[in-house]
Parts: C-alpha cells; sequence; structure tokens
C-alpha cells in the first residue's frame, strides 16, 4: 500500500519521492525531521516514518531538495532501502 504524503497540492521546487522498505539501524528521529524539513507537520512526518517502518511504501514530496540525487543520498544515509522518483 502506496500512503501519500504532501505538504501543498499547488507546492513548487522540490521532489517527489516513493521510499521504499528500511535498513537496520534506521534513524527514526532523523527521518522525521527530513520528513519535517520538507514541508510536512509533525503529525504526518510521524505517520510517514511509522508506515515505513511498518513496511509500506510511502509516496512524498520534500520541498527541501532542488534534485534527486540530494534526496536519495541524504534518506539513504538516515536508513531509508530505496528511494526512487514518483
Amino acid at each position: 500500500m502506496i500512503r501519500i504524503y504532501r505538504r501543498d497540492a499547488f507546492a513548487s521546487g522540490g521532489v517527489d519521492l516513493c521510499l521504499g522498505g528500511w535498513k537496520q539501524g534506521l534513524n527514526k528521529v532523523e527521518m522525521t525531521r527530513t520528513l519535517r524539513a520538507g514541508g510536512l507537520g509533525l503529525s504526518q512526518a510521524s505517520q510517514a516514518t511509522g508506515q515505513l517502518l511498518e513496511g509500506a511504501d510511502v509516496r512524498i514530496h520534500l520541498s527541501q531538495f532542488s534534485s534527486f540525487e540530494d534526496a536519495r543520498k541524504t534518506l539513504c544515509r538516515v536508513g531509508v532501502e530505496q528511494v526512487t522518483q514518483a
């Protein structure tokens, strides 16, 4: 199941991503902070992190990244297993 989290459907800039799976040692706090920096509120960011940890694919828009590669590197460093462009 894919959950979609997006701050504003009309937001410009940023990247649309699909996150899938997580590596052992995923930094849950840093993951939530990264999602919050992308424009999500605390509740949405926490829900998205929880859904990922439960095995769901999460589709998300993050406004702080100007390129897919920057977003992928950051999220993989936090512990996300797979990051693809949505």
